[in-house]
């Protein structure tokens, strides 16, 4: 049978091995004349060979791993032996050995080798590297693919196409030795390979007089000086030139392989606008606190802070992932922490009136992406507040709870895994199942609404799914989340109120003795996880937790920054489609992008406007 090219022969080898798994299935149409089971045995020779050499040069480059480390790629060397032994066995068989592709595979072998040699010595020298001698590299370390070519043509008797073949490999590895340099950056650094975006990096340092970077430094600069963007379109270019060529051979399986790889790196180049943008925010922020501050001054400050972050378009924005911006959930999020305490403030009103223009647009993330539960639940929430309900937001918000009382996040499964570009065979199950932070926060909402038979089903459905007591929060690095809004929900209901003594206890439990609750995720101050518990505690029993509250309350003034805000940590948590429990991740990744990530609330206009709201609640129960 011939060579398949399904995710099944893929499966757990490394995502970049691809194009060298699938190589000889790319060129396959252009020689007919070759039989697949002669492919499929050349293919597995090739892709050996290709291990052994990856083998080979992690083991060069092992000079400034630890011990362990280094014994590691002494292992992996071993099992490298192991496939250039089956290589040159299955080679053995496919050509005799007077065959023409010996000699080929000996200059290919002897042009790798020679530039992996050259390669080190530059790394040694430190010398000056352009483009010229950047891609000279990459097409003699190329050579690795350039077998297949020879071996190919050889099985069919056929040279027609080999100069192009030749230019078109060449490409497609000048377009992979440039994202490597970059992807690999801090690794080079560490086992001192010197790569062309260092050498840049070198120069645009001295030209800007910026001196003795330190390397943990060296990586932010590399983006900050442009270098990172110009590598990606560099790559794009290149692999345009080889997709034209494949297009012109008529490869389409290998057109659509290049087209993948264009549209992966525009994707990661618009993560780099996006997060240049954010250290541009980021940086813009106060880190000074307010000294001697009050109550009163606290929350106008607050106030203000939110009003001057509101945008052109009436929305606020935060957090940063691979969908964008969080837009229409935050705007949701802000306005009920507001509309709360004040509802009569000017910019909540014109808030409110854009929102009924175009309900649609802001019951999602953000505008890219279809609507989910737990932005309906702030939008249902802010609309309340302000006392202006809406029927057709309502309506659309029903249709995320499930018989039992639990609220999903998304409901649409084909249009989720349209949306993130998921194969089939990964799950999005885990997103489609009710979220119990999700569910949390639609029974508080309707703690306010007039819906009491949903409320009723909601709270019991909360209640039997307490694990010790406290809730479990999905999208949250803390239970801190989804509990807190368990107790503000259940407790202004004579009914339920009871059933949250225990996870009030909970609560108190983690409150540190400076009066902050901290974050698990980083074991930092987090004034975000304050402000929910702080207003849990108050609206449950404010006299019997005075002592607690007050604690926290004197650690979120002394903590505002004099442009209003507070500082912010990650808190949002993003779990892989397919991972039902967040405790079963072993590591969590800081970034902004992909999943089984945690990422901040940048603009800090989240956490601000929750810690305005339980200063103002606090205030208002010292007026009672």
């Amino acid at each position: 049978m011939k060579l398949t090219t399904s995710k099944t022969n893929l499966a757990g080898l490394p995502k970049e091995h691809e194009f060298y798994v699938r190589l000889i299935d790319f060129l396959s149409p252009l020689y007919p004349s070759v039989e697949n089971l002669t492919l499929q045995f050349l293919s597995t020779a090739t892709y050996n060979y290709f291990r052994f050499l990856v083998s080979f040069d992690e083991f060069v480059d092992s000079r400034s791993d630890t011990s362990d480390v280094q014994m590691q790629k002494f292992i992996n060397l071993k099992d490298g032996l192991t496939h250039y032994e089956h290589s040159i066995c299955g080679l053995a068989y496919l050509f005799s050995s007077e065959s023409n592709f010996w000699q080929s595979f000996q200059i290919c072998k002897d042009t790798y080798f020679k530039t992996i040699i050259a390669e080190k010595q530059l790394s040694a020298s430190k010398a000056p590297i352009d483009e010229l001698l950047f891609q000279k590299i990459a097409k003699g370390k190329s050579a690795i693919c350039l077998n297949a070519v020879y071996a190919i043509q050889v099985l069919a008797d056929n040279r027609n196409y080999e100069d192009i073949l030749i230019e078109l490999v060449n490409e497609i590895h000048i377009a992979f030795q440039l994202l490597d340099d970059i992807d690999d950056f801090k690794k080079d650094i560490l086992e001192k390979q010197w790569t062309y975006p260092q050498y840049l990096l070198e120069q645009f340092l001295v030209q800007n007089n910026v001196q003795e970077v330190d390397n943990s430094l060296k990586n932010k600069y590399l983006y900050i000086s442009g270098i990172a963007e110009t590598h990606l379109r560099m790559a794009i270019k290149h692999f345009e030139n080889a997709k034209s060529i494949a297009t012109n051979l008529q490869l389409t399986e290998l057109s659509e392989y290049i087209k993948k790889q264009i549209g992966n790196i525009e994707f990661h180049s618009q993560e780099i606008s996006f997060l240049l943008e954010k250290a541009r925010i980021k940086g813009s922020k106060s880190q000074v606190f307010v000294v001697n501050n009050t109550l009163d001054n606290s929350i106008k400050k607050g106030i203000k802070y939110l009003e001057s972050n509101l945008e052109n378009d009436f929305t606020w924005s935060d957090f940063m992932t691979s969908a964008g911006t969080g837009k229409a959930w935050i705007t949701g999020f802000v306005g009920m922490n507001l509309a709360e305490i004040n509802n009569e403030l000017p910019f909540l009103k014109k808030i409110a009136n854009k929102i009924k223009q175009n309900p649609a647009d802001f019951l999602s993330y953000n505008q890219s992406i279809f609507q989910d539960g737990d932005s309906t639940n702030f939008l249902v929430g802010f609309f309340q507040a302000m006392k202006m309900p809406n029927d057709e937001i309502n309506e659309s918000w029903l249709k995320f709870v499930n018989a039992d009382g639990g609220w999903v996040t998304y409901r649409d499964a084909e249009g989720l895994r349209k949306r993130l570009e998921l194969p089939e065979e990964i799950s999005v199950d885990a997103w489609l199942s009710p979220k119990l932070c999700v569910s949390a926060v639609a029974c508080y909402v309707l703690s306010n609404n007039k819906n009491q038979a949903l409320y009723d089903k909601t709270a019991e459905f909360l209640i039997e799914s307490k694990d010790n007591h406290h809730l479990k929060s999905y999208w949250w690095t803390s239970d801190i989340y989804a509990t807190s809004y368990l107790i503000l929900a259940l407790n202004g209901n004579p009914k339920y109120k009871n059933a949250c003594q225990k996870s009030v206890e909970c609560l108190v439990t983690l409150q540190t003795q400076n009066g902050f609750w901290e974050n698990p995720f980083d074991k930092q101050p987090n004034a975000f996880y304050t402000s929910l518990a702080l207003k849990a505690l108050i609206l449950y029993d404010k006299l019997h937790y005075s002592n607690e509250i007050k604690q926290g309350i004197d650690w979120l003034l002394s903590t505002q920054t004099q442009d209003g805000s507070w500082q912010t940590n990650r808190i949002l948590q993003i779990p892989a489609t397919d991972v039902a429990h967040p405790e079963s991740v072993k590591k969590w990744r800081s970034s902004s992008f992909g999943v089984n990530c945690i990422t901040d609330d940048h603009n800090r206009v989240f956490t601000t406007s929750a810690v305005v709201n339980c200063l103002a609640i606090f205030k208002k129960s010292t007026q009672c």
